[in-house]
């Protein structure tokens, strides 16, 4: 009996949602005549071409991916299950781990999988290495607010300095949401930064 890694959530259930999906999905793009969106949610599009997929390989037709769908969809092992487990964590913390949260508990802001804070350090700190490793890839990731970013949250910049800049693009409680265009670009750069070995 075939064990499904990932589906389509059904009922009260949390959305899927996560980097293993955009995979996912860029495979069915890569190998199907579908062209659904690559946003890393697990929805109606992924399922329907999932399904086109197990049809036209003879495969069992569910629209999930299962542990004979995966390797011919993406020709490699199974994920682990460390991967699978983020999938689910990141479908109750609503972020996909790439997204930037605002002041909602006193840290100023807080982004990735691992939380990293603004008021530890830790946000300025990384910023400061990607600079100073990779220069070319906060501009791609912020653009033109490169400068803006750096002089506000880089390692230069003073806590307070850090803070007041982190409250003026918190949004209001209760979802404390990142104001554009600093939302935007933190995903970016989490995005970029695996063509960057960070």
């Amino acid at each position: 009996m075939a064990r499904d890694f990932f589906k389509r959530s059904t009922g009260r259930s949390a959305r899927v949602v996560g980097s293993v999906i955009r995979d996912v999905q860029a495979s069915l793009n890569a190998i199907t005549a579908f062209a659904i969106a690559v946003d890393g949610v697990f929805g109606s599009q992924t399922e329907q071409a999932l399904s086109g997929f197990q049809s036209a390989r003879g495969l069992p037709v569910t629209g999930a991916v299962s542990d004979t769908t995966w390797p011919e969809l993406m020709h490699s092992a199974e994920p682990p299950i460390f991967e699978r487990c983020l999938q689910v964590v990141a479908s109750f913390e609503g972020t996909q781990f790439t997204l930037i949260e605002g002041n909602f508990d006193g840290a100023g802001l807080t982004w990735g999988i691992i939380g990293f804070t603004l008021i530890n350090g830790e946000i300025s700190s990384l910023l400061g290495e990607i600079n100073s490793r990779f220069p070319d890839l906060l501009s791609q990731a912020f653009g033109k607010e490169t400068a803006v970013l750096m002089q506000n949250l880089g390692p230069n910049a003073s806590a307070d300095q850090r803070m007041a800049f982190a409250r003026s693009i918190s949004g209001p409680p209760p979802k404390f949401r990142v104001a554009e265009p600093w939302r935007s670009g933190f995903g970016n750069l989490l995005v970029l930064k695996d063509s960057h070995s960070i």
